[in-house]
């Protein structure tokens, strides 16, 4: 988990996910984010991630994750 506070990014700014990505090694392209906000879905998305905009139709759980 990595909070914006603590690595000096926020989302929507790109310099999150790059941080991220160069941090856990992670292929955006083989990684799902999900996230409540459209901007920071886009904004992760212009840089490869697979990404699904959670909102009041569809929660974590609809998408089989137990809480």
């Amino acid at each position: 988990i990595y909070y914006s506070y603590r690595i000096g990014f926020h989302k929507p700014d790109p310099g999150a996910w790059e941080y991220v990505i160069r941090d856990a090694g992670i292929d955006p392209g083989e990684t799902l984010f999900l996230d409540d906000n459209i901007h920071n879905i886009k904004a992760s998305q212009e840089l490869g991630f697979q990404a699904i905009h959670l909102h009041e139709r569809l929660s974590m759980t609809d998408l089989g994750f137990d809480l």
